[in-house]
């Protein structure tokens, strides 16, 4: 049995994932707190208004591919009046293994 948190938590992915793919900024601001922050592939780090101005196509970071495979960790805070929101996303590329 699926708890009210985990379905809230579920949820908030879903729409989170949809945002991103639809570059949705509004959806985007709502759902991430004030102090969000982001933490790229390659190390780089957007604070919550760099991350809304990348969501548009044309203001995409030059040099930083989307594609191939990546882990995405997300850090979700529960507030008092604002219910779950995205705190932290750290994406990590995923690679082959070393030899």
């Amino acid at each position: 049995m699926t708890s009210d948190t985990t379905t809230e938590i579920l949820a908030l992915g879903k729409r989170w994932a949809e945002a991103e793919q639809s570059a949705d900024t509004a959806v985007l601001d709502d759902i991430a707190v004030d102090e969000f922050r982001l933490v790229g592939p390659l190390g780089f780090v957007l604070d919550k208004g760099q991350w809304l101005e990348q969501a548009y196509p044309a203001g995409r970071i030059p040099a930083r591919s989307a594609d191939g495979q990546f882990r995405i960790t997300h850090v979700f805070v529960c507030g008092a009046d604002s219910g779950w929101r995205i705190a932290n996303i750290q994406l990590s590329q995923l690679a082959g293994p070393t030899n």
